[in-house]
């Protein structure tokens, strides 16, 4: 078979479409919409888009804050406690 079946938005039925040249077209109304090549599909973001030294880079600069509130914390705390003295 030639083609395959869907919905199609235009006529609203469930035909099989037809493809002819790139293009899939619906045999009752006309309707026609270009076929995606799978292989043009541009890459998705990821873990790779990044790499290995963005990962460790990121994961330092967290480890920089988190190290940054916990001093900040442990100096208010000290204030707290010297404060009564």
């Amino acid at each position: 078979m030639n083609g395959l079946s869907a919905y199609c938005p235009q006529c609203r039925n469930v035909v099989n479409f037809i493809k002819v040249a790139g293009r899939s077209k619906c045999p009752l109304c006309g309707f026609e919409y270009q076929l995606a090549d799978p292989l043009l599909r541009p890459p998705s973001p990821g873990l790779n888009a990044i790499g290995v030294f963005g990962v460790v880079l990121r994961v330092f600069i967290i480890l920089v804050v988190l190290g940054v509130i916990g001093l900040a914390i442990a100096f208010v705390g000290c204030a707290i406690a010297l404060k009564n003295i």
